[in-house]
Parts: structure tokens; C-alpha cells; sequence
């Protein structure tokens, strides 16, 4: 478990591009499509899948 502080400097990382997260992600979904994405969280493969607007 993490802090809020620790929360907002991992945001931070983020936001300010020192952290890649884009090879983490193993999926794009889009948001409309919500049940697909959670179908597809839950094969092997796929396990990060981002829900994009």
C-alpha cells in the first residue's frame, strides 16, 4: 500500500514523462467497450489493459 505522498510523486514521474507506462499496458480498449476490456484483463495475455474515453 502507498501513501498519498508516495501517490502524487508517482504521478508526478508520470506526468513529467520519467516514467514510461506504455510497455506496460498489454491492451487498449475503448471505454464504450467495457465489458470487452475486462474480458480481455482477464486472459493471460492481457494483463494491463487501459480503458481509453
Amino acid at each position: 500500500m502507498s501513501t498519498p505522498l508516495e501517490f502524487k510523486r508517482a504521478l508526478d514521474l508520470i506526468s513529467s514523462g520519467r516514467v514510461n507506462l506504455k510497455p506496460l499496458i498489454t491492451k487498449h480498449v475503448p471505454l464504450r467497450e467495457g465489458l470487452k476490456g475486462f474480458s480481455e484483463a482477464q486472459k493471460m495475455e492481457n494483463l494491463r489493459v487501459m480503458f481509453r474515453p
